[in-house]
């Protein structure tokens, strides 16, 4: 497998378990008012999305780096 495809299998793996994360937030904010997902704001949502963006520019810097 050449670097390219290297880079697309990770970036395909890394955007499956963000989403699966971000899926996993939104399904639990069924659960009782008191818990820290359902006081989550769109406000929050917004930076959680910003913040994993950020890291995600990070770990492809990290890989070119490599």
């Amino acid at each position: 497998m050449d670097r390219k495809q290297q880079r697309l299998v990770f970036g395909l793996v890394i955007g499956a378990i963000f989403g699966l994360v971000l899926a996993w937030i939104a399904t639990n904010r069924d659960e009782p008012a008191n818990s820290a997902v359902a006081r989550l704001k769109p406000g929050d949502w917004v930076k959680l999305g910003i913040s994993l963006l950020g890291v995600a520019r990070q770990m492809s810097d990290l890989i070119e780096a490599v």
